[in-house]
C-alpha cells in the first residue's frame, strides 16, 4: 500500500488513482498509480527536476498524460509539469517567473488546453486576487 499521498487524481475511466507524493525515507518525488478497487500500487513513476514541493495533479481525458504543479524553495518558483503515463516525455510548460502561485491545473474536456488558478500579486485592495488562466498544449 502507498503512503499518505495529499494530492491525487482519477483516471479517466474510474479504475485508477494517480497520487503525486515525496518519500519520507530519501525524498525522491513520484507519480503512483494505484487501483480503486483494492488498493494496490500498479506502478511508481520518479520524477526529476529542480523542486522542492508536488501539488496539485489532473489526468488528460484521453488518459496518456499528467499535468501536475511544483514548488521552489530556493527560487520561489511555481510550475507546472506534464508527462506521459508510461513515465517519458517529463517537461516544465509553464512557470510563475516569481510573480504569485499558480495552483489547480486541469485538462481542457478535449486535452487541447490546461486552465488554472494564477494569483495576481499586482492587484492591490480588492478581493480579486485570482485569475482563472489557459495555456495550450498540444
Amino acid at each position: 500500500k502507498a503512503e499518505f499521498i495529499p494530492f491525487g487524481c482519477w483516471s479517466p475511466d474510474g479504475s485508477l488513482i494517480a497520487g503525486i507524493w515525496i518519500a519520507k525515507h530519501d525524498g525522491s518525488k513520484s507519480i503512483t498509480f494505484i487501483k480503486r478497487e483494492t488498493g494496490e500500487i500498479v506502478k511508481t513513476i520518479k520524477l526529476t527536476g529542480d523542486f522542492t514541493w508536488l501539488h496539485d495533479i489532473d489526468w488528460s481525458p484521453n488518459g496518456d498524460k499528467i499535468v501536475f504543479s511544483t514548488y521552489e524553495d530556493k527560487t520561489n518558483e511555481w510550475a507546472f509539469w506534464t508527462i506521459n503515463i508510461d513515465g517519458s516525455q517529463q517537461q516544465k510548460i509553464l512557470d510563475n517567473d516569481r510573480v504569485g502561485y499558480l495552483l489547480s491545473p486541469r485538462w481542457s474536456a478535449d486535452g487541447h488546453y490546461i486552465y488554472y488558478l494564477q494569483e495576481n500579486l499586482n492587484i492591490r485592495f480588492t478581493n480579486l486576487k485570482w485569475t482563472i488562466m489557459i495555456t495550450c498544449h498540444y
